[in-house]
Formats: C-alpha cells, sequence, structure tokens
C-alpha cells in the first residue's frame, strides 16, 4: 500500500507518539532503581551495616582442571570458609581450608608447578591446602569480587547510577558489567557477571543466595553457589554471621597499593634436545617443536595468548621456511590449552 500525503503525516505522528512513550517508560524505569535498591537496603539490613564476617564450610571446585573434557571442575572439601569485609575501605579477605576428598585421577586440579619435581602437584593430596585471598577494592576487579556479595552488590549499585529491568539492577565497574537480581522479598537473589578466561573467553560467574536467615537485623543467605561456564565452583553452607564485628572493622587495605597488570612481555626459550626436536620453555608447562619434511608441528599450547606468540615467534626463527601446521595437546586442562585460541586465529 502506497500512503498518501495525510497518511504519511499520521504515520509519523503515531511514530513520535511510540517513541515518546518508550521515552516515558525508560525514564520510569530510571526512576525505579533507586527505590528498588532503597528498599532491598532496608529489607536486607544494608543501612546500617559497615563491615561484616561470615563463614562457614562446604565445597570447592578448581576451574579447569576437570578430569574429563564436559566434566564439572574437581570438587574438593572446604574443611574451613571465612570472609571478612569492611565496605567503608572497601576490602575483603577469604581464607580457606581445603581437602582431597574425591581423589580423581591425578592432575585434576591439584595445584601449583613443584619446582623439585619438575610437575604440577599431583592428586591425592594429602594434608590440608590453606589459601588466603585479599579483594582489593582499590582496583575493578577487587571491587567485582566484593559485589558478587549479596550486600556489596547493593553498596556498589547505590553509587553507580546502576540500571533497572524488571527487578534486575545493572551497574558498570571499570570494564566489567555487574547485574543482580533482587527478588518480591527485596531480597539479592543472585549477581552475576563475565570475566577472561583463555579456553572460554568471556565466561559467566554467577552467585545465587537462598535460605536467609536474620542476624541482628542484617538479612544473611545460608547458602551460596558460585558458577563459572555453568559448573559450580563454590558451594557454601553459612553456619555464622557476625555483622559489624570488630574484626571487620578493623580489616584495612594492604598498604602496597594494588599491583600493576602484569607485563605482556613474554620470551620463549628453545632447547635443542634431537635432530628436528626443540623444547620450547617460557614456564611450565612447556611446548614441544617437532620438525617434518614440510612442516612442522607443536606439541602443548599452554597457559595464554601472549605465551603462543612468543612461541611462534620462536619457531619462525627456528624454522622460517615451514608453516605450522597442527597443534597436539596432550589434554584439556586449561594451563595447558589456554594458547590453542591463539594458535586457531
Amino acid at each position: 500500500m502506497v500512503l498518501g500525503p495525510r497518511s504519511s503525516v499520521l504515520s509519523l505522528w503515531a511514530g513520535f507518539a511510540a517513541i515518546a512513550t518508550l521515552v516515558g517508560i525508560s525514564t520510569l524505569t530510571s526512576a525505579q532503581t533507586p527505590d528498588i535498591l532503597a528498599a532491598a537496603t532496608r529489607a536486607m539490613g544494608a543501612t546500617s551495616l559497615e563491615s561484616i564476617q561470615y563463614s562457614g564450610s562446604g565445597s570447592s571446585f578448581t576451574v579447569g582442571q576437570a578430569p574429563g573434557p564436559g566434566a564439572p571442575w574437581p570438587r574438593f572439601e572446604l574443611a574451613k570458609y571465612v570472609a571478612t569485609i569492611n565496605y567503608a575501605a572497601p576490602v575483603m579477605r577469604e581464607e580457606t581450608v581445603r581437602r582431597d576428598v574425591d581423589f580423581p585421577p591425578r592432575g585434576g586440579g591439584a595445584g601449583p608447578f613443584i619446582a623439585a619435581t619438575g610437575q604440577g602437584g599431583m592428586r591425592p593430596i594429602p594434608g590440608d591446602v590453606i589459601q588466603n585471598a585479599v579483594r582489593d577494592g582499590r582496583n575493578d576487579a577487587g571491587l567485582v569480587q566484593i559485589s558478587m556479595t549479596p550486600h556489596g552488590f547493593l553498596k556498589l549499585a547505590a553509587t553507580r547510577n546502576a540500571r533497572l529491568n524488571g527487578r534486575s539492577v545493572t551497574m558498570t565497574i571499570g570494564k566489567y558489567s555487574v547485574s543482580g537480581v533482587i527478588n518480591e522479598q527485596n531480597l539479592v537473589e543472585s549477581v552475576e557477571t563475565r570475566l577472561a578466561n583463555n579456553v572460554l573467553g568471556d565466561v559467566a560467574v554467577r552467585t545465587v543466595f537462598s535460605g536467609y536467615k536474620d542476624y541482628g537485623g542484617v538479612k544473611f543467605p545460608s547458602h551460596v553457589v558460585q558458577t563459572q561456564g555453568g559448573h559450580p565452583t563454590l558451594d557454601l553452607n553459612v553456619s555464622d554471621v557476625q555483622p559489624n564485628s570488630a574484626v571487620a572493622r578493623a580489616l584495612s587495605l594492604p598498604t602496597s597499593p594494588p599491583a600493576a597488570p602484569p607485563s605482556t612481555s613474554v620470551k620463549t626459550e628453545p632447547q635443542k634436545i634431537a635432530d628436528g626436536v626443540w623444547f620450547l620453555d617460557g614456564g611450565a608447562p612447556m611446548s614441544v617443536l617437532v620438525e617434518f619434511s614440510d612442516h612442522v608441528v607443536i606439541i602443548e599450547a599452554p597457559q595464554n595468548d601472549e605465551r603462543t606468540d612468543a612461541t611462534i615467534a620462536a619457531v619462525k626463527q627456528l624454522v622460517p621456511s615451514k608453516p605450522i601446521r597442527y597443534v597436539v595437546n596432550t589434554h584439556q586442562h586449561f594451563d595447558h590449552s589456554g594458547g590453542v585460541r591463539a594458535y586457531v586465529a
């Protein structure tokens, strides 16, 4: 149908009216955001909450170290978990004690490289694995970790021009987008963001809170489950919550400022071990270069893009006339396969 002049004018006015309606809805939605945050802040007792310490036990899971492709991250018993947060600083400390209880095949999330053996730690792991981490709120990554806690999310969202979509509140922390769902009871139900991963790309990190209980006017979940890439990384049963505890109030930022991002300058050191075969050492794990008549093969693509770029540069110097035709990985663990995407590119 071809519109005449009058029909065209009416259609334009209808379009303007539709746009005006959408703008009105958008403005109303934006105005509602502080109301929802304020209601949640009151309901959860966050108004007078300056610090908190909570503890419990459950399970933790090591990202990227599944015993088989597609399998969940390997589970450890979380014998102790204590989180201490000072929102005013802001800073968060996590203290954990893990125990090996499932005994998956060797290499399944064992831990760091051991120089004495030249290998990663092998499972089963005897004794307790004690780890402490400090989330420094002077950098965006530290703030994101604090925002993944229920009251931390509310406090940060209230200062960052958060946006509302239904009952989902989204804020920006540097390069990170963090979204939280506030349920009809005005309790933070979940918080989600995306973090860079050498294998998965931007991977979804989601924390779900349930079973809220009252601790002197402060509501806190009794069950916390966090996932990365759809697999659980933390399953915590909270047993004790201490709002505004003396320990949490005393928690302060580290005296030194946050460390600068690590340098992307990576060097690969070739070591010839036989005719046509080289170790390409850039730190554990290393790659191996094998030369054939008209091409070369790389065995193992570890760590990250920077490591792959340095390895490719070393290969071009060693065998400049032959292309890299194949990359062979020994297994799927992320420390051994983090450089695969750069080879594909």
